[in-house]
């Protein structure tokens, strides 16, 4: 019993009815892990309530967006990323941008860019262009890794391109 609570089966229980030392002893260690259930459970259900609440707001994102970590796997890609590259997201959270890369042409040349890049992608049946945008994702003198943002810059273009047919 004390070995499968070491090992973090903490709904494990030492079983020693006796009334001198070890009986205390084995009372004490099952308080112990009862404790650490406890803790456990209700620390396991704050940090997946905040890594749902993490993934709300990424998914509210207005612009694709796609994280990547110190160790170069995928660590997030909101829905409008997922869309954009056709893929589900789901399926590259976690692997490796080598990888993930392979399978998608679009996405190898995302995660290549430096500082603003653009390219042209079919989204709904059109054209259209996007910037690409690279941030690292920094902490206390550390990388932790980068995060992809897309701009979707037809609507500037094609305003620009009215203009100027407009003043010709």
């Amino acid at each position: 019993g004390i070995d499968r609570i070491a090992a973090g089966h903490y709904d494990e229980r030492v079983a020693l009815e006796r009334n001198d030392e070890f009986g205390h002893m084995a009372e004490r260690f099952n308080s112990m892990a009862a404790e650490l259930e406890r803790w456990s459970t209700s620390n396991l259900a704050q940090i997946m309530a905040e890594k749902a609440r993490a993934e709300a707001v990424i998914n509210c994102l207005r612009h694709p967006s796609i994280g990547v970590d110190d160790q170069q796997r995928i660590l997030f890609m909101n829905r409008q990323a997922a869309e954009l590259l056709g893929v589900d997201a789901g399926d590259l959270l976690g692997q490796g941008i080598d990888v993930a890369a392979k399978r998608n042409d679009l996405l190898a040349f995302i995660l290549k860019a430096t500082g603003s890049s653009n390219f042209k992608a079919v989204v709904g049946g059109h054209e259209q262009r996007f910037t690409v945008e690279s941030t690292p994702i920094e902490a206390e003198q550390t990388t932790l890794g980068t995060v992809y943002m897309l701009h979707n810059v037809t609507p500037y273009l094609e305003r620009d391109e009215a203009r100027t047919m407009f003043l010709a």
